[in-house]
């Protein structure tokens, strides 16, 4: 029997004529796919988005709508929307994207009113690892009365969302009576964190838990019954990537990490809201380590589709409470930090009346060295000095 990972890669070596319409749909799946998603036919779906970007790293994205299609068509004729603020309004609605299959290629051009606002053309292959139909090349734009090379990078079946995420929960909805909130979370859902579980439940505390969406029921990750039980105890999922692979080499890849893993996590059942950076992502403008990278398209495109980010900046270590601008805490790696000086930070965020966040990964983290630390948590709470709660709604609390 062909293991699934040689299996994916003999899919991606296939000549694409070949698997266009009778093999794609056994080749873009992926073992750990949710009910629903696994074995869909996404270039049967008529859903494209496209990403633009000129050499100095302006981003524009095309959207196809997705209530049209013709099923079993080798072209498409849809309307389209194009995006330069990814968190704000459209730069133009209305439009008509053609796309065009051809053999091996897939030729596409976007037109308002019959003229050409972009085009572009390239091979269309199956994405190895992020398993969707997917062309790059570059193309032209023509915009505001200029022409512009961009490369293109044409996506199947992972659609941006229609319009910018709404918070459904009012700022400062949830009164606390302690006089601090301690966040704590678990991340990259490993098969270790059933241990980390045990010790939350044994204190009665409840953590966040950042799931890359891809891993989840992978061997050596953490699985849906245990992130389920969990969630069943009071933990939240929030998005840790989709594969915590290295940085993001474009902004496709940026794309398809942050957009595919709301997709993959809301297709499991899960409803998240925070993005939490993967400490994989040291360079580049995914690093959202300083001000002028929360301001930038990656930003934006994080913003349209999450609540809130944790990221490397702000640096604070303790937020006011109510917190200003959806902006929490950086959190505190409990790995390195002895239980009295837990203490004795929980306690200063208890004099300012403030909130404080601790983090670990479960197989750094075994229950002989995490009960120590959490135990002070616990006993802090207990005497009525600290509120325990996740990460998105102690970003609704108040005093």
């Amino acid at each position: 029997m062909v293991s699934e990972r040689k299996r994916e890669d003999r899919c991606a070596l296939w000549p694409v004529g070949v698997f266009l319409l009778a093999a794609v749909t056994g080749c873009l799946q992926w073992p750990s796919d949710p009910p629903g998603v696994q074995g869909r036919d996404a270039l049967l779906e008529h859903v494209w988005t496209i990403v633009l970007t000129n050499d100095s790293g302006r981003v524009w994205v095309v959207q196809s709508d997705t209530t049209q299609g013709r099923p079993a068509s080798l072209e498409d004729t849809l309307s389209a929307t194009l995006w330069t603020a990814l968190d704000g309004l459209p730069d133009q609605t209305n439009l008509r994207l053609l796309v065009m299959r051809r053999g091996g290629s897939i030729a596409w051009r976007l037109e308002n009113l019959g003229a050409v606002v972009a085009s572009g053309e390239g091979p269309l292959g199956s994405d190895a690892l992020y398993l969707i139909p997917r062309s790059r090349g570059t193309g032209t734009l023509y915009l505001d009365g200029a022409v512009r090379s961009v490369a293109f990078d044409l996506l199947g079946g992972t659609p941006l969302p229609a319009q910018p995420v709404i918070d459904q929960v009012a700022p400062a909805s949830d009164t606390v009576q302690a006089p601090a909130i301690v966040s704590l979370r678990v991340d990259d859902c490993t098969d270790s964190d059933g241990q980390s579980f045990g010790v939350l439940r044994q204190f009665g505390l409840t953590a966040e838990i950042g799931v890359p969406s891809r891993l989840l029921n992978r061997p050596g990750s953490c699985s849906v019954e245990l992130v389920n039980s969990m969630v069943a105890a009071g933990n939240v999922v929030e998005s840790h990537s989709r594969t915590h692979g290295a940085t993001p080499s474009s902004f496709g890849d940026f794309y398809l990490e942050t957009v595919g893993s709301l997709r993959d996590l809301r297709a499991w059942g899960y409803n998240p809201h925070v993005f939490i950076q993967p400490g994989s992502w040291n360079i580049g403008p995914c690093t959202f380590d300083n001000p002028a990278k929360l301001q930038s398209q990656y930003a934006g495109l994080v913003r349209r589709v999450y609540v809130a980010m944790e990221a490397y900046y702000p640096r604070t270590r303790t937020v006011a409470i109510p917190p200003p601008g959806r902006v929490g805490p950086a959190a505190y790696p409990i790995a390195g930090l002895a239980p009295a000086t837990i203490d004795s930070m929980v306690r200063a965020a208890i004099s300012s009346r403030g909130w404080v966040e601790f983090m670990w990964h479960s197989r750094e983290m075994p229950p002989s060295s995490l009960t120590p630390r959490l135990a002070v948590i616990a006993a802090l709470r207990d005497s009525g000095l600290v509120t325990v709660m996740p990460f998105y709604r102690a970003l609704h609390a108040t005093h």
